[in-house]
């Protein structure tokens, strides 16, 4: 992009779409500017952006609003899907611990974070924090550290959450977010996830999730019983840095009343959409910016629904997880209904028009097991034993960065961050000289 347009501060007074052109008057050379639109397509992001202000600041100006259509026609002339996720509004600093959905909610953020050039807080050891593999309680050492000059602006990874030692790496104004999922549907989810993972769940694998319940104490010895030994009781509660063995009711009451000062937002795997609308909100982010393609979908099985019996067994086992989820489910509806509700339903509308049009113009129709993907930069993780399904690329899709985006795992999202932090800070010190 040419240097004079990227310090044009304009005020805008014509548009003339018929001849791909951008009218502007040019405060700064009080003259007008003609801009061309191919002039900018080397930068789609900065584009984007550019286009963004210019609308804006046709708010208080004569010109209608259908003249108003420049994003779709410049996104579909340049080969770039609909809702580019290009806009540089500023972003607060933030934290997301998240107890399921993981997946979603990370490539969200991320893909976020990429787009704004924002620096994430990674782990110095492969993919999770290494006290995570312990049940210990995160620590501000085990980050990589960042460039320097460079602040972290973002955290969103598995952990066992440590309000301390995440206010030394985040500014008191950091926003704090959290998801919670009913334990009945996560707890049987689990066992069967990390059946081989989890070393409680894998001494009860033979005899199936049914004898675990109805005998829990007969697999569970208690604290440090094997790896991951947190997954077999009150693993939300003790994800979000509490005693997960005590059950008391004055410990669960202070937790949650701590938890309400700690986290800003406290979302509901149960209504995903709704909570992405929430999120979207407590950023001051664009709809677009939540938009999602299914990750890594469980291939369907005939598992039976459970029953009142066996999920009134669950909660009774989960005693913490399940006033912790009652207490913040309760909450959430408070929250949607502060949104509100003709406010909700036209955002969800839109939100799943962008998700619709993702899916159509990046995906096959048709999801595919993990194990039958090919390209190892795509493959999504799964424990032994389980099969994930996920979406493939449309051929003419397989090198759009925004197609890609959507559903690159985890692992390689963070190599790909990893990548780019490294090389500013290998620049900033080779400035230093």
């Amino acid at each position: 992009m040419r240097k004079d347009i990227k310090e044009l501060k304009l005020d805008m007074k014509m548009m003339d779409l018929s001849k791909g052109h951008i009218i502007a008057c040019s405060k700064k050379h009080s003259a007008t500017t003609s801009i061309l639109l191919e002039d900018l397509i080397e930068d789609p992001c900065q584009t984007v952006s550019h286009l963004e202000q210019l609308e804006k600041n046709l708010i208080n100006c004569d010109c209608k609003k259908s003249e108003l259509n420049f994003r779709n026609e410049y996104t579909f002339s340049t080969n770039i899907l609909p809702y580019p996720v290009c806009y540089s509004n500023y972003i607060p600093a933030v934290r997301l611990l998240i107890t399921s959905t993981l997946s979603h909610y990370k490539n969200i953020l991320v893909r976020y974070a990429w787009n704004h050039e924002l620096i994430v807080g990674l782990p110095r050891s492969y993919i999770l924090f290494s006290s995570y593999h312990g049940g210990k309680k995160f620590s501000s050492e085990e980050v990589e550290p960042v460039p320097e000059s460079y602040k972290i602006n973002m955290i969103c990874h598995h952990m066992v959450f440590n309000r301390a030692e995440m206010s030394l790496l985040l500014p008191e104004d950091a926003i704090y977010i959290t998801i919670l999922r009913d334990p009945a549907t996560l707890f049987r989810s689990a066992f069967h996830y990390f059946g081989n993972e989890a070393s409680v769940f894998k001494k009860a694998s033979k005899d199936g999730f049914e004898a675990f319940i109805n005998n829990s104490s007969r697999y569970f010895k208690g604290k440090g019983d094997g790896r991951f030994w947190w997954f077999a009781k009150n693993g939300m509660f003790f994800d979000m840095g509490y005693d997960n063995m005590n059950e008391s009711e004055s410990y669960i009451s202070q937790a949650i009343r701590t938890t309400e000062q700690i986290f800003d937002l406290v979302l509901i795997t149960e209504y995903f959409d709704l909570g992405l609308l929430l999120l979207k909100d407590k950023m001051n982010w664009r709809i677009e910016d939540v938009a999602f393609a299914a990750m890594n979908a469980r291939k369907q099985t005939r598992r039976k629904e459970l029953d009142v019996n066996t999920t009134t067994k669950i909660y009774k086992w989960n005693l913490a997880d399940t006033v912790l989820y009652k207490h913040f489910n309760d909450t959430f509806w408070d929250k949607v209904k502060q949104y509100g509700e003709d406010r909700m339903k036209k955002d969800l509308r839109k939100l799943g028009s962008i998700i619709s049009n993702y899916r159509e113009h990046c995906f096959e129709e048709q999801m595919i097991a993990n194990s039958k993907v090919t390209d190892k930069s795509l493959k999504m993780f799964s424990p032994p034993g389980i099969d994930v399904a996920q979406y493939q690329l449309r051929d003419l899709m397989k090198s759009n960065e925004t197609c890609i985006g959507l559903i690159r795992p985890e692992f390689q999202w963070m190599k790909k961050m990893g990548a780019r932090q490294k090389s500013i800070k290998t620049q900033t010190e080779a400035s230093r000289g």
